[in-house]
């Protein structure tokens, strides 16, 4: 059965607010584990956001140009691997 699992935003203190910047996956687009999904932005500072496991992205919970929050899940990718529990089903 396939699990669902979020993408989210690192806890990072950066004294800024963070934008999703742009994503690099269309939906239902196949990620691996480390894929870049999304380029998020913090004043200076751009890094990619990547998936935690292999799927598809079913799900975009932010959109470009959104300010998002640390823990804040902005994707969700669903992947058919039953061993892995860090799921969010």
């Amino acid at each position: 059965m396939p699990r669902v699992y979020a993408i989210i935003v690192p806890e990072m203190d950066l004294g800024e607010p963070i934008t999703l910047s742009s994503w690099l996956v269309r939906r239902r687009g196949h990620v691996r584990p480390g894929t870049p999904v999304a380029e998020l932005l913090c004043g200076p500072i751009t890094w990619d956001l990547s998936s935690p496991v292999e799927g598809r992205l079913t799900r975009k919970l932010a959109a470009e140009g959104d300010e998002v929050l640390p823990g804040q899940a902005v994707a969700e990718v669903e992947s058919a691997d039953e061993d892995d529990v860090n799921g969010i089903a």
